[in-house]
């Protein structure tokens, strides 16, 4: 379900990646 959730918002936010370490939107440069 993580790695869904993952996706989803690589996909609706392009350039943000959702780390599952700490569980919060990190944007990638």
């Amino acid at each position: 379900l993580q790695a869904t959730t993952h996706r989803d918002r690589t996909l609706i936010f392009p350039g943000r990646v959702t780390n599952p370490a700490v569980g919060t939107d990190v944007r990638v440069a």
